[in-house]
């Protein structure tokens, strides 16, 4: 065997940013400890005892975090990379047995999946610091079936009580029960059932039928188009039942270690100018990541393309620093070598594995290693000491000079190993020291294929059948919206002491607007503030209307008196939610347009409170008003309530709140210096440079985390947010900001703490200060400061050349989400912002050009994805788009906390 290369200190160097914690570890120990003193390999028992159980656990080192559904592949190529850079062929074949094993495969993966969810489902419900640790006692490992009668609910329950917590009242509700509810999907993936035996098509044929449609009447479906009806389309394709995924446990060990010697000796061969200790460690490592990824070989005359191929793509994606070098070295005359052993080992391979070192024979007891370890010194001839190159200089594609390898050489060294191959050493030799083999070999080698059999005849293809469902959508009456938003207005002015005459002006309007625009005419969605205040429809608006009743103007000066109410944005807010939510009324409870109609008008609208002054209404009251409504469950499991109500949020009055608009959510900047951004939870972010229309897009962070917002290394100004996933959404829970002369401050909903080196002077509940001013931060409250209501703590900070850095923090305590807002970058410096926001905002970041393409430094987003939100008066960016305006992942945002001053008082 080769020389044992530096096991620890490589891995050690691992590709992996954030590693598993021990306990998946501890779970692949466990189930090992089981196996001794053997297990069973592919061509009989083998040894696995104290020495093999360590090369596991070293294999195990710098494990790399877990995936869900696909915990099997990366744990198993984990640990055969180890073992090919450990070269340990006793290691290799026990362990790569045993890893492969029905027990782990499919048990055992069972068991990683359901703590891989119970995780999943731990850090979103923020209970506590998670223990690194299970007790495995309930794990029965002599199980090796993969039916739901074994890897079945109730032992994933057996299985989940192992942890430290399973007790814990909040534990068995927040994480439990959410992880036992997703069984399925960890029962398909440890099972491999993963192939499709039954796939179907789903055709949805959705017919959307115009004004005046009757379904009482008329012939649809079946006969929809006769009716005016337009035809929505989809088609799905389904799977009516899976079958079991078959494996591909990639090259055998014995060709995995010639590929990794002869990568040693060509790294330490490889210049001028030569590679340093340091590189050639990096690159055996990426072999071995590489060689433990690889498929199997498709056979024999192929091997050597294969594994090329195989280990150039490895480095292409993953390590494109060594990737050229890589390609000089595979492109070099040493690679024949290579491919002759490749390819000899395909052929010779299974002749040789039931074959055993200690010339006993036979199957029926376990052995140290296989039987095709006898061929591994075949490497020697044609290595020749590590130079390689016996076969020529130039590999040029497999067609090398042989003119150093002949027959003889290779009969010569099939003798050599009379005393090696046991009792029918000289069988094999006269099998292998034919003509016929050494051509075989050599062509292979030299990719001369054989001719190919004839073609057989082509099966019938197979139909994948279609399944029609058809569904009618008609518009419910609209004076179901009329009246609803009437009763609206009439109680908005009877709560503010309006007496009956108003009521009736108010009616008399709506009649009128029936005449001038139609019997079916209704308040159109994003109208409601113009028609009310008397600026819509020019001579037919309110105000003309109730001039030309009373000349005198005091019937209108009546009604603008209301509408300079502070509780006005609430009603605003009702009306558009309801106009809004009427052009998709469609509750699944309606059998006809009446009953949808009468579900309208009884849908608990009063929910929608019209009696919240102008700060306390936003995006977030909005929404939990919303959730409030029992008769709109339905619309959530396709929206958001959040996402309805930020469409609502920019239809209201701008002027009523002193902080408007850039308090909550995205916000029109336009007379600006430099640039300004926002982030609040979902998280929707919306930044703006000089001179540009502002940009806004949602930000996909899959992950709970701490997130850089905005960090200026000229000045030392630091802001961080905390994600945390809630429901279907992440929201925004903590800000931490460090000030230029290194103040720490942390918000969250109920509280404001500031520290210096981390070191407390001042903790207080929102809403229990005006101002203060401490060090370079001046603090100022915005907002209301009731318990329900939101708060907004503005910070005002010296930065570069005295100018002001202005920060706004918004809260919703009832929902424990934040938003942050730079409302003024005036003091921030022009270079070297970083963070998902800072480095969006620096003067002349990106431009937008005449065709709509956004530029952004030497990267272009091209038109045609992207579109306007005319509700935040910004370009929305389309999902795919987002890393590239950032310049990054969302992923490579995600940073530390430098300081922790709060406990979590949510009441989530």
């Amino acid at each position: 065997m080769r020389l044992l290369l530096p096991f620890g200190l490589l891995l050690a160097n691992t590709f992996a940013d954030e590693l598993a914690p021990q306990k998946y570890i501890d779970l692949v120990m466990d189930y090992l400890n089981t196996l001794p003193p053997e297990v069973e390999g592919p061509y009989g028992p083998l040894v696995f005892d104290s020495t093999t159980l360590q090369c596991a656990e070293d294999s195990l080192e710098n494990l790399p975090k877990l995936p869900i559904e696909n915990s099997r592949e990366n744990v198993y190529q984990h640990m055969m990379m180890g073992l090919f850079i450990k070269g340990d062929e006793n290691a290799l074949d026990a362990i790569k047995a045993a890893m492969t094993a029905d027990a782990w495969i499919y048990n055992g993966v069972f068991v990683i999946e359901t703590m891989l969810n119970f995780d999943m489902h731990f850090v979103a419900a923020n209970i506590s610091a998670n223990p690194d640790s299970w007790d495995f006692s309930a794990v029965n490992w002599t199980m090796t079936g993969s039916t739901d009668s074994e890897l079945s609910e109730d032992y994933m329950a057996d299985i989940l009580e192992g942890h430290p917590m399973s007790a814990d009242l909040s534990v068995l509700t927040e994480v439990i029960a959410p992880v036992l509810e997703g069984y399925e999907d960890v029962f398909m993936y440890s099972s491999a059932r993963t192939v499709c035996q039954s796939p179907s098509i789903i055709q949805t044929d959705h017919w959307v039928c115009p004004l005046g449609f009757d379904p009482a009447t008329a012939s649809c479906p079946g006969g929809c188009a006769d009716e005016g009806c337009v035809l929505e389309q989809t088609l799905e394709q389904v799977c009516g039942s899976y079958g079991q995924q078959s494996f591909n446990w990639g090259l055998s060990p014995l060709a995995g270690s010639w590929g990794m010697d002869w990568f040693e000796d060509q790294v330490g061969n490889y210049g001028p100018p030569a590679l340093s200790g340091f590189q050639q460690l990096e690159i055996l490592e990426g072999a071995a990541q590489a060689i433990a990824s690889m498929n199997a070989f498709s056979g024999a005359p192929f091997a050597g393309d294969q594994f090329a191929s195989a280990v150039q793509g490895w480095f292409d994606a993953n390590s494109a620093n060594y990737s050229t070098i890589v390609s000089d070295i595979l492109n070099s005359g040493a690679y024949e070598g290579l491919d002759w052993l490749l390819t000899a080992g395909e052929f010779m391979t299974p002749d040789f594995g039931g074959n055993n070192r200690n010339a006993s024979g036979g199957a029926n007891y376990a052995t140290s290693s296989n039987g095709y370890w006898q061929i591994y010194d075949m490497i020697d001839l044609v290595s020749v000491n590590g130079s390689w190159n016996i076969f020529g200089n130039e590999w040029n594609e497999g067609n090398a000079s042989y003119v150093n390898f002949t027959m003889g050489h290779w009969n010569s060294w099939l003798e050599s190993n009379e005393d090696e191959w046991g009792g029918n050493s000289q069988q094999l030799i006269e099998f292998w020291s034919t003509m016929e083999w050494f051509n075989a070999i050599r062509n292979g080698t030299m990719n001369i294929y054989g001719p190919g059999g004839e073609g057989g005849e082509g099966g019938t293809p197979g139909e994948i059948p279609i399944i029609v469902m058809e569904s009618v959508e008609w518009p419910f009456p609209t004076g179901c919206i009329t009246k609803t938003y009437q009763a609206s207005i009439n109680e908005y002015l009877t709560t503010h002491g309006k007496n009956s005459s108003l009521l009736t002006d108010m009616n008399s309007f709506w009649i009128q607007m029936s005449f001038e625009q139609g019997l079916d005419w209704t308040l159109a969605p994003g109208s409601v503030f113009e028609v009310l205040t008397g600026t819509a429809y020019g001579t037919i608006s309110l105000q003309n209307f109730l001039n030309t009743i009373d000349p005198s103007g005091a019937k209108w000066a009546a009604f603008e008196g209301c509408w300079a109410l502070p509780e006005f944005n609430s009603l605003i807010a009702r009306i558009e939610s309801q106009l809004l939510i009427g052009t998709f009324w469609d509750p699944p409870a309606a059998a006809d347009s009446v009953e949808a109609g009468e579900l309208f008008e009884n849908a608990n609208w009063n929910e929608l409170r019209i009696d919240e002054e102008c700060c306390s209404v936003d995006a977030l009251s909005i929404a939990e008003d919303y959730d409030a409504m029992p008769n709109l469950d339905w619309i959530w499991a396709s929206n958001s309530s959040l996402q309805i109500a930020d469409q609502i949020f920019p239809l209201l009055d701008p002027a009523c709140c002193d902080f408007n608009g850039t308090l909550l959510g995205f916000f029109n900047v336009t007379n600006q210096t430099d640039g300004y951004g926002s982030l609040h939870g979902d998280p929707h972010v919306i930044v703006q440079t000089q001179g540009q229309e502002a940009i806004c897009f949602k930000l996909e962070a899959n992950e709970n985390g701490v997130y850089s917002l905005l960090t200026d290394s000229v000045s030392g100004l630091e802001a961080t947010g905390e994600l945390v996933h809630e429901d279907e959404k992440f929201v925004m829970e903590k800000v931490y900001i460090t000030s230029p002369k290194g103040l720490q401050i942390e918000i969250d909903s109920y509280f404001l703490k500031i520290a210096r080196e981390g070191k407390t002077i001042l903790e207080t509940l929102l809403g229990s200060f005006d101002e203060f001013g401490i060090d370079d931060v001046h603090f100022s409250l915005s907002g209301v400061a009731s318990g329900e209501h939101n708060n907004a703590v503005k910070m005002t900070i010296s930065g570069i050349k005295g100018e002001k850095i202005e920060l706004l923090v918004a809260t919703k305590q009832t929902k424990s989400s934040l938003r942050f807002s730079v409302l003024n970058s005036d003091g921030l410096s022009t270079s070297g912002l970083t963070g998902i926001i800072g480095e969006s905002i620096m003067p002349n970041d990106y431009k937008i050009d005449q065709n709509g393409f956004v530029h952004i430094g030497n990267r272009v987003i091209l038109g045609g994805k992207q579109s306007h939100d005319s509700n935040y008066d910004c370009l929305l960016l389309s999902d795919d788009d987002v890393a590239l305006f950032i310049g990054h992942p969302v992923s490579d945002f995600q940073t530390i906390k430098t300081f922790e001053l709060l406990e979590d008082l949510s009441t989530k």
